[in-house]
């Protein structure tokens, strides 16, 4: 398939990183020409004796052997500089066949297949260079399966061979740049996790677009509705007169009438579409009487397209009349211009004409461009540069009715590939882009973001999992429609008078909005013009708070939520009421752990007037926000308190008595919270069947914990396929849902807590505190007593072990200042439903509420105090 401009790219983060470690690999520098280039085809199928096969061909499957390998070699390079990375991985593959264990194939088909979007395939190269010790000294072929995980969505899968690369696995010789990507991306993991707990729409109202539209192993793209009509591109087609073998796909635009959004009949090919040429990215003016629209090229033998700009004008018959190139201030000659999308500009008689290009002068690899449409003139392009970034920014779209602009983005941060992002007009210029969230956004590339002309339903790209499309992975795109909610609220600020919505209005404030209890979310900070108003696009069922500032004025805040249905018809309305300031008193406080020194957030703020112990104002420091600054006066006593869960609470009683009454004034207020040990109690530590160490009766283990968890959580996919055999389908997803929250929230939450509990240990430790912790260890009745017994022993000696290894923990244990007792307790009491027949196995090992009694718990923390003699 073709979909011009968009190129199977990793996101930028990664590429600007590995960019200079990878330069170095000859077989790599053809595709990196391609990436700068930006030309190829994305998740080409063509280039192949069968159009048919895709990947299906794993590297560990047959294939015929190549004549030489360093011909073999030379053919995939060949391939890639033509952007076949499909035919460059079978070239590689005809290597493997040879050598399995050949280091430069193996990273030469996992680089293609991430091309190609064959993530499993590459996945599979990248695992067998690490599982083979192959890997090269600074470890680069762990970061790169890691983000072959991340692009596949597995983000718990990610952060455990991040950690690899970090601890447990540690290359000889990673630069600190490795180190620093590994970090970051470990937060774009959690990042990543947290976005998919929360999705913005119901996942029934995102569906796949009826099969009249998409096809099984083709591209469907570039979607636009115009009245009934829905115009898209689709690669079915074959160029005819194509010197290349096989011949090459030729993209063209197709129409489809549809009531609501049933696009199930009427499928034409639309007439303007060029006979030789590749035709696609259809957008029409305001009043539907100017079609742009993009033509392009193949250049050479490749699979890279040259794309220009054209424009054709509606006749009096409803007929297109000719193609016209647009100038040159548009197309700029020797590069891409492609995409284009036109849209009316507020208060101004002209057109805007938005389009991506990678010509010289942007931020990035492909920048999005816009240019003065007025009559029949085009003014020279300008760069958008509030919005462009240094990677691909791509498939602009403009909803003038709510001054919107849509835009794709591998550069900021994604939840894989390319994210749709939205950026609000505030009236002189592009806002902050805000990530569309899930499941708009997939761990995939999703693209080509268009409304419906009511606003209520979306139409765009994905080549995600779950598609129409049966061609191999993420190779191919299908259309998707996604109903939207469009809640609408606006804030107004007022002068204070009489605290009334009938107050004169207040130009010219700054509001900040924050979602209370979502770390994730950022603040929204806006200034508003002179109408003293703005709209926020909310979502349903959310907690929010607003504050308004200006210079010299009191602040004020209000808190809502927003009703719990998908859609609301009346528009939410909330006031803000600022007035002077004749006097200045910023009070700011902010609150420490009382250990470490470090400033915590999401701590709970109370603000007294005392002595009357009034509650002035309640306020939860999201985010990175290190401050709480709430309104105080002169002469006045007050009382702060802090609270945080799993914390101690602290007060500070404060006055402002005597402070001098000067036009500026600042009162600190610090807080300090402590965390007990006994807050984590108890932490679960879940084991596989019959694990650590099988069909023993030691009473110690050779496994560390984290070895053990590791390996249990590797079999994560084993337990949903054998739990699930033989059940209805809504019954397996309910028993999927239930597995994948046991193996994510408890085996890895309970390593991950088991972490932390050991930093803030040692933390007492080197106090001088003398701890005493107990492990008690727990085994499914499926063994006899005996057996479970020593099996427990051994659970509660692996954990013995995680401490003995812990960073910075050996030496106390040695010194008896951390003591850890180790108990063994046999099987749990009977649990219902919980077989222990071990020929059940379903039941007796697979079933999540055996997992449960699998464990050893962290049941106890005390300080030893020594006796002094006298």
């Amino acid at each position: 398939m073709l979909f011009f401009d968009l190129i199977p790219f990793l996101p930028t983060k990664l590429k600007l990183r590995q960019l200079s470690m990878l330069k170095n690999r000859h077989f790599l520098l053809a595709s990196f020409a391609v990436l700068f280039l930006g030309l190829n085809a994305w998740g080409q199928n063509t280039g192949v004796p069968d159009r048919n096969i895709g990947v299906s061909d794993r590297i560990n499957q047959e294939t015929d052997r190549g004549p030489s390998l360093e011909s073999l070699e030379a053919a995939a390079i060949k391939e890639t500089a033509r952007s076949n990375y499909y035919g460059a991985m079978r070239y590689y593959k005809l290597i493997l066949d040879v050598e399995p264990l050949n280091v430069t194939a193996l990273n030469g088909f996992g680089e293609s297949a991430i091309l190609f979007s064959a993530l499993d395939s590459a996945a599979m190269a990248f695992q067998r260079l690490i599982d083979n010790k192959l890997t090269e000294p600074d470890g680069s072929a762990y970061l790169r399966l890691a983000e072959v995980k991340y692009r596949q969505g597995k983000y718990q899968d990610a952060i455990d061979v991040y950690n690899r690369f970090l601890s447990t696995e540690k290359p000889s010789a990673p630069t600190e740049s490795m180190i620093q990507e590994a970090e970051d991306r470990i937060v774009d993991c959690d990042w990543a996790l947290r976005i998919l707990s929360k999705p913005v729409v119901q996942a029934e109202v995102f569906a796949v677009l009826d099969t009249n539209v998409n096809t099984w192993k083709h591209s469907e793209h570039s979607p636009y509705l115009q009245g009934d009509t829905l115009y898209f591109s689709s690669s079915r087609y074959i160029l005819e007169n194509d010197r290349i073998y096989p011949k090459r796909d030729q993209t063209k635009v197709l129409t489809v009438k549809g009531k609501g959004l049933d696009f199930s009949k009427d499928l034409q090919l639309a007439p303007f579409n060029a006979e030789k040429r590749q035709t696609s990215h259809t957008s029409f003016s305001a009043n539907g009487d100017r079609m742009f629209y993009t033509e392009c090229d193949y250049i050479g033998n490749t699979l890279n397209l040259r794309c220009d700009i054209y424009l054709r004008r509606k006749l009096p018959d409803n007929t297109w009349g000719p193609a016209q190139k647009l100038p040159e201030s548009v197309n700029m000659p020797g590069f891409n211009n492609t995409q284009p999308c036109v849209g009316p500009v507020p208060g101004e008689k002209y057109e805007m004409l938005y389009f991506v290009s990678d010509r010289p002068g942007g931020k990035g690899q492909k920048d999005i461009w816009c240019s003065k449409v007025i009559d029949t003139t085009y003014s020279m392009a300008m760069n958008v540069t509030t919005l462009n970034t240094p990677g691909n920014d791509v498939t602009p779209y403009y909803d003038a009715l709510n001054k919107t602009f849509y835009y794709s983005t591998d550069s900021l941060q994604t939840l894989g590939g390319l994210d749709v992002f939205q950026s609000k007009w505030n009236g002189e210029n592009w806002g902050e882009p805000v990530n569309m969230g899930w499941p708009i956004n997939s761990p995939a590339n999703d693209a080509y973001y268009v409304l419906t002309e009511e606003g209520k339903s979306a139409i765009m790209a994905s080549n995600r999992r779950g598609s129409y499309n049966q061609s191999e992975e993420g190779c191919c795109y299908d259309l998707f429609v996604v109903d939207l909610y469009k809640p609408t609220m606006v804030a107004i600020t007022h002068l204070k008078k009489e605290r009334k919505p009938s107050d004169p209005l207040l130009p010219y404030t700054t509001m900040t909005l924050y979602e209370v209890g979502n770390p994730a979310a950022a603040p929204l900070r806006v200034d508003v013009g002179a109408s003293a108003k703005h709209y926020f696009d909310l979502v349903p069922d959310r907690a929010y708070m607003i504050v308004a500032e200006k210079d010299r004025y009191t602040s004020d805040t209000v808190r809502f939520r927003t009703p719990t249905r998908k859609l609301w018809r009346k528009e939410i309305e909330e006031h803000l009421y600022l007035e002077p300031a004749k006097r200045v008193l910023n009070i700011k406080a902010y609150t420490v752990d009382a250990s470490y020194g470090d400033t915590l957030y999401d701590v709970s703020y109370r603000f007294f007037e005392m002595p009357r112990e009034k509650l002035l104002d309640t306020f939860v420091n999201l985010n990175n926000q290190k401050y709480y600054e709430p309104n105080g006066d002169f002469e006045m006593n007050y009382r702060m308190t802090a609270s945080k869960a799993k914390y101690s609470k602290d007060t500070v009683d404060f006055t402002t008595m005597d402070l001098p009454m000067l036009d500026s004034q600042t009162v600190w207020v610090r807080l300090e919270l402590s965390r007990g040990l006994e807050s984590y109690l108890p932490i679960p530590l879940y084991f596989d069947n019959d694990e650590p160490d099988k069909r023993t009766l030691a009473t110690t283990s050779s496994k560390p914990y984290v070895t053990a968890n590791f390996e249990y959580f590797a079999r994560h996919n084993t337990f949903i396929t054998e739990y699930t055999k033989g059940l209805s389908p809504e019954a397996a997803q309910k028993a999927t849902a239930e597995l994948d929250s046991f193996f994510i929230n408890e085996v890895r939450g309970g390593m991950n807590e088991l972490r932390t509990f050991s930093e803030a240990l040692l933390g007492m430790l080197q106090n001088g505190e003398t701890i005493e912790i107990t492990l008690q260890g727990f085994a499914s009745p499926l063994a006899k007593p005996e057996y479970n017994k020593n099996l427990t022993d051994r659970r509660a000696d692996s954990v013995y072990k995680h401490f003995t290894l812990f960073p910075g923990l050996q030496k106390y244990v040695d010194s008896k200042q951390l003591i850890l007792n180790r108990v063994g307790n046999g099987e749990v009491p009977k649990v219902d439903g919980l077989s222990d027949d071990p020929k059940d196995k379903r039941k007796s090992i697979y079933d999540v509420r055996a997992s449960r009694t699998r464990r050893l718990d962290v049941i106890g923390v005390s300080k030893i105090t020594k006796e002094i003699n006298r």
